[in-house]
């Protein structure tokens, strides 16, 4: 995810030249990326190099020592790729809002408009409504970020994600349940969200245009992924 406004009731954190949220450890809101490994069969590794092609066949073994079985693991790998879609789906979201609420904040910074400032502040606080329900927005990267905020929606998929991975069995009915109820969620916060830009950013741009000036961009390009 990338942060571009400063968090909620701290205006130390600063946002830094090239537009991104600076912090000394990171943001609690925040996600590092999800390895999912390999079921047990055997595949086939390929090597470009100079124009040329090489192929080796590769076979990856369960651990031995392991309870889990073949079937366990494939059913965690499967329920980890549908973790890691949902994850990819609330991340793209919140980069969506950040940079809708940063252009909508640095338009306000040159125009001396009271009627557009007020719309602004308003669109401001539906845009955070929805935002909020996907990633707290008063992390500092700071220490206590842990101990005063809960876990909004990115970070509970992220901690199903990896109590999951921790083991080489299949997803109990307790983590198939909680997806369940996250993927419900974040259907919800997905609809708020889109309500939100296709109603209230298309009348502030309407806004803008009558006034003469730039609208606010409301997409961000898809990030690449490899995923099955």
């Amino acid at each position: 995810m990338t942060y571009r406004t400063t968090p909620q009731y701290a205006p130390d954190v600063a946002v830094g030249p090239d537009g991104i949220l600076q912090s000394e450890g990171g943001f609690g809101g925040a996600v590092g990326g999800l390895t999912i490994l390999q079921p047990p069969a055997t595949y086939t590794v390929k090597l470009s190099v100079g124009g040329r092609d090489y192929t080796q066949p590769l076979t990856i073994r369960k651990d031995p020592h392991s309870a889990g079985t073949e079937a366990d693991i494939e059913a965690q790998y499967r329920m980890l790729l549908d973790i890691r879609r949902d994850l990819d789906t609330v991340v793209d979201a919140i980069n969506s809002a950040e940079l809708i609420r940063s252009q909508v904040y640095n338009l306000m910074k040159i125009v001396d408009d009271t009627e557009l400032k007020q719309a602004a502040d308003e669109l401001d606080k539906k845009m955070i409504a929805a935002e909020g329900t996907l990633a707290e927005l008063r992390t500092t990267g700071r220490g206590q970020d842990g101990v005063r905020w809960g876990s909004k929606l990115v970070q509970k998929l992220g901690y199903l994600a990896n109590g999951l991975a921790s083991g080489d069995f299949k997803p109990t009915n307790q983590q198939v349940a909680v997806h369940k109820d996250l993927q419900v969620r974040l259907k919800a916060s997905q609809g708020q969200l889109g309500d939100t830009i296709n109603r209230d950013v298309a009348a502030f741009n309407d806004m803008l245009r009558r006034k003469n000036l730039p609208t606010v961009v409301t997409q961000v390009p898809r990030r690449p992924t490899d995923h099955q």
